[in-house]
């Protein structure tokens, strides 16, 4: 499931919260006595990213531990990190070959707080296959997740996918009668995004249409500068329609 809390199953994330709670350190207190940022110290106890042995032991020095208490807890995040890696790693080539239902059902053993580069994947197969067993409400969800992923995720073209999952949320609320109003300041910021294909553009506007009228005309007048008749076509009968 979508990391929705700042719960962590991560043994070291665990160890490390509960030797910062005894201290009554905050996280800003912890990370500088650390040498370390919060965000990296939040990343940690959070299990989505796991600490060189350097810094381990100088997170031991900060939070008053002694030399090599976090050994163990490291080790065991270490190893189920690299399990449930290879784990979603073959989940996800057999997402592919499944019917919707039974995607929804192989992912239902997914492996929690996995790097974003493929979680959103796993929230990708989730919605699409939640959009085709008729659930669009929950589809939304997974949909939204998708995108704030692949914003984290340092992948390729993160920001060309996560444009493509915002106009997936921009029909899904439009079929549901949802105000669809806030996907317009979610879109267009991506769209000044450089070396974005220009498809992607024109259709990101054409769905953006369906907010403000004005956006149909960018996204004609982009198929009429490539010289694409058939979004053309397609855009023109929207324009007609609103």
């Amino acid at each position: 499931m979508p990391r929705l809390s700042r719960a962590t199953t991560s043994p070291l994330g665990i160890a490390i919260r509960e030797a910062r709670n005894n201290h009554k350190y905050t996280l800003a207190q912890a990370a500088e006595r650390s040498g370390c940022s919060s965000s990296m110290l939040s990343q940690i106890e959070l299990g989505k990213t796991t600490p060189s042995e350097e810094l381990l032991r100088d997170i031991e020095r900060g939070l008053g531990l002694p030399k090599s208490a976090l050994q163990k807890p490291w080790a065991a995040s270490v190893e189920s990190g690299v399990v449930g890696l290879e784990k979603a790693l073959q989940l996800l080539q057999q997402i592919p070959t499944k019917e919707p239902a039974d995607i929804l059902k192989l992912l239902e053993n997914a492996p929690s707080n996995l790097p974003e580069e493929i979680q959103w994947r796993l929230s990708a197969a989730r919605a699409q296959a939640l959009y085709a067993l008729g659930q669009p409400w929950l589809a939304l969800v997974y949909a939204h997740h998708t995108q704030v992923e692949l914003l984290a995720a340092d992948v390729e073209d993160s920001t060309q996918r996560a444009i493509e999952f915002c106009r997936f949320a921009i029909a899904l609320s439009s079929e549901l009668g949802m105000n669809i109003d806030m996907y317009e300041a979610m879109m267009l910021p991506l769209l000044k995004s450089p070396d974005l294909p220009v498809g992607t553009i024109m259709d990101a506007y054409a769905a953006l249409g369906t907010i403000n009228p004005q956006h149909l005309q960018t996204a004609l007048r982009i198929a009429q500068a490539v010289a694409d008749e058939e979004a053309q076509q397609r855009i023109s009968k929207l324009i007609d329609e609103s």
